[in-house]
């Protein structure tokens, strides 16, 4: 009798689980990954302490509570997509749950003496920037994860060290490779063509320069291979380092502040 309900929790639970992971949502990106992950480690965790593996009959009991507490997760999830869906508050294929709270898939800063910008696009150069000596800096990944939510990332790159495709696996990201020759022109005419008004840009080398000066809001880094003064000319802000850069992506009146006139 026991091993026939093993067998009927067993399969509720698994049934259950595979409805919250299939679910067609459009709570999409790192934040659904995240909520995934949360929800397998908990049910884990909960189905290993009732013995899932080796049977229900050893708690039943404590079974028939994962067994509610999944039933109600999965309602509250389906509930909450259907709500943002009908609401029209997230796309079903691009936007994310953390931008409910901007209400945009962007980053929007209203500048006085500026106006008001509407950043869509993070562009940055890689060595020196990004790496040093074609090692990634600590911490950089988990920071762009972090701003893929909020920002479309690309990263442009000579890969002078030759260790780019590293880099990319690291962040999960494909860098543009720049030509040889007429790098800030190169740099300069993406930004564009993604609409310069719409990109904020960080970078510290001389073939940086362009780029910075093009796109609305132009941030030169310090790093141990130095700072080109036609960068630092042609930026709108000068930070000690690209992890303070990156973080201030996060904290948008903070740029307000130093830009406002």
């Amino acid at each position: 009798m026991h091993t026939g309900k093993s067998q009927l929790h067993s399969f509720r639970v698994l049934l259950l689980l595979k409805k919250l992971f299939l679910y067609p949502s459009p709570i999409t990106g790192a934040f659904r990954q995240r909520l995934i992950v949360a929800v397998h480690l908990v049910a884990r965790r909960a189905i290993q302490r009732c013995r899932f593996w080796q049977g229900f009959h050893q708690s039943p009991a404590l079974c028939t509570v994962v067994q509610r507490v999944l039933v109600l997760f999965t309602a509250f999830y389906i509930i909450l997509n259907q709500i943002i869906y009908q609401l029209g508050v997230l796309s079903t294929s691009r936007c994310k749950l953390e931008n409910v709270a901007y209400n945009m898939p962007m980053i929007e800063l209203t500048i006085p003496g500026r106006g008001t910008l509407e950043i869509k696009h993070l562009v940055t150069d890689v060595n020196g920037t990004l790496a040093i000596d074609g090692i990634l800096l600590e911490g950089i990944a988990r920071q762009l994860l972090v701003l893929r939510d909020r920002l479309q990332i690309h990263l442009l790159t000579a890969d002078t060290h030759g260790k780019q495709a590293g880099i990319d696996r690291q962040l999960n990201l494909t860098a543009v490779r720049i030509k040889k020759g007429n790098e800030a022109q190169q740099k300069a005419e993406y930004v564009s063509e993604l609409g310069a008004k719409n990109v904020i840009a960080v970078g510290q080398g001389a073939n940086d320069a362009a780029m910075l000066n093009k796109a609305a809001i132009g941030i030169a880094v310090m790093s141990s291979e130095g700072l080109a003064i036609e960068a630092l000319n042609a930026s709108d802000l000068l930070l000690p380092d690209t992890p303070t850069a990156l973080e201030l992506l996060n904290k948008p009146v903070r740029i307000i502040a130093s830009l406002r006139k």
